[in-house]
């Protein structure tokens, strides 16, 4: 079930970037940078984002967005390599894209793919999907011409084994924009 909304929603997504017409879409973004991600019981510092974003007027926009979180974690004297990855796409509200400051609300709709294997040992690997959803906010302020930093923060909900588990997320990096 998850699977086939996740490929319907970058389906749809990818329909919408490929023929939003130029007189609708006033502008698109492409943001990477670092993730930081904190729970409950574990913080992960390594991490990575990657976002792509099409305005589709002054105050609106649809947006794609991955991000990966790896930690290597001893449990009783053993390695334990885990990712989690958070992947999907969802609306934008947007501030004026043309102004030197650009606050956005947004939210993510998609899935969270947790993976832990032991550190050498190919055969001894657990990985599961399951349904997310992260309410995000942030700004992204011009530093020259079309190039811009992004900071942004969100609460990630996924929901696992009948329980929702909580995550806090920061990102920061850099956004071009272009259109």
């Amino acid at each position: 079930m998850i699977r086939k909304f996740v490929h319907i929603a970058f389906a749809t997504f990818t329909g919408l970037l490929l023929f939003a017409s130029t007189s609708s879409a006033q502008s698109f973004d492409v943001a990477g940078g670092y993730a930081w991600l904190h729970e409950t019981d574990l913080t992960v510092p390594n991490g990575w984002f990657g976002a792509a974003g099409v305005n589709l007027n002054d105050s609106f926009a649809i947006f794609g967005q991955l991000s990966q979180h790896t930690k290597t974690i001893n449990i009783a004297g053993v390695d334990v390599d885990t990712t989690l990855r958070i992947f999907g796409g969802g609306p934008r509200l947007t501030g004026n894209q043309r102004a030197g400051v650009t606050y956005f609300a947004q939210v993510l709709l998609g899935g969270a793919t947790a993976k832990a294997s032991v550190s050498n040992v190919s055969s001894a690997s657990v990985s599961n999907t399951n349904f997310a959803i992260q309410p995000a906010g942030g700004v992204d302020i011009k530093v020259g011409g079309t190039i811009g930093a992004r900071f942004q923060i969100g609460e990630t909900f996924i929901r696992a084994e009948g329980e929702t588990q909580k995550e806090f997320t920061f990102f920061i990096g850099i956004v071009v924009r272009g259109g």
